[in-house]
């Protein structure tokens, strides 16, 4: 009988729903414990999918998870509690799957890179765009060689924001990573060098800049905060072009200007882009407790907030 990878999910909001749907449907593991503050919601989630084990006090919680011997941890609670949450439940060494961003600023990274060391803890953070398929099917044998230039547009509605102060002061950390993390994913390389300009003049907050990697391969990061945009990401590999907007589908042009689609797995269809092949991914990491391309984790997405300081 196949054994099910036991998963216990921490937070119960939005995005606690996309990773349940998945399990729902799922040979390889199974969601049936879940901790979460908010007892209306966790109620909510119980009724919808079935859940066996809930729980508002985290004492509770953390004895649950040795008396289940529960294989792996979703933490996804919000941006602003992420930090406190993870020093409690790194020490527990159960592998974890982290909600982006794990931290707002730095000094809270490495501080839970330390302690990650400290406790061995395999851990991934949730960059699901990462596992897109279509991305992915950008990856071929003759990427690396003939890889020329990225460009991405990471623009933010900032005024349709509704969060905290604390939030929306680390915006570029709490939502812009998504795509500035795409940088070193498509480029493969570390960054060598950059040129930054903001305007940050009249509640605005414009940036364009030009990197090199220390591969060669050059890339523009843009975004604009104050009018209305889309995210979207090119890039010129060889005689080819690959062109996402939205992100979530691609499309490839060749030189005498022929496009053709990228097929979406039906994966990416069912369920939120990317989280069918994150989650793969994570039971992976549970079974040989390393990380693989593209997984990026605590102590490698720490290059990710360096370069966002620089473009603060």
């Amino acid at each position: 009988m196949l054994y099910k990878k036991k998963i216990a999910l921490i937070g119960a909001g939005f995005i606690a729903n996309e990773y349940l749907r998945v399990a729902e449907k799922s040979s390889k593991f199974t969601i049936k414990s879940i901790y979460s503050r908010s007892k209306p919601k966790i109620i909510k989630l119980k009724k919808k999918y079935n859940l066996d084990y809930t729980f508002t006090n985290f004492k509770e919680f953390s004895k649950h998870l040795k008396i289940q011997k529960i294989d792996g941890i979703i933490v996804g609670v919000s941006v602003e509690n992420m930090y406190e949450v993870l020093k409690s439940i790194i020490i527990l060494k159960i592998p974890l799957l982290i909600e982006k961003p794990p931290c707002l600023n730095i000094s809270q990274l490495k501080k839970l890179i330390s302690l990650q060391k400290k406790y061995l803890t395999p851990n991934m953070i949730a960059l699901n765009r990462r596992y897109y398929s279509v991305f992915q099917k950008v990856f071929n044998k003759d990427y690396n060689e003939n890889l020329n230039s990225i460009i991405i547009e990471g623009h933010e509605n900032i005024w349709k924001i509704n969060k905290k102060n604390i939030v929306k002061k680390n915006w570029l950390l709490a939502n812009s990573i998504h795509t500035i993390d795409l940088l070193f994913f498509f480029s493969c390389g570390s960054l060598k060098k950059i040129s930054i300009n903001k305007n940050k003049k009249n509640n605005q907050f414009n940036i364009e800049t030009l990197m090199t990697f220390d591969n060669s391969v050059s890339a523009i990061y843009q975004s604009n905060w104050n009018n209305y945009g889309r995210w979207s990401v090119i890039i010129n590999v060889g005689k080819i072009k690959y062109t996402f907007k939205p992100l979530e589908s691609g499309f490839v042009t060749n030189r005498n200007g022929k496009i053709k689609e990228i097929p979406i797995d039906v994966n990416d269809k069912i369920y939120k882009a990317g989280f069918y092949n994150m989650l793969k991914s994570f039971i992976k990491l549970i079974e040989t407790k390393k990380n693989d391309w593209p997984d990026v984790n605590l102590n490698s997405v720490l290059k990710t907030y360096e370069l966002i300081k620089k473009l603060s």
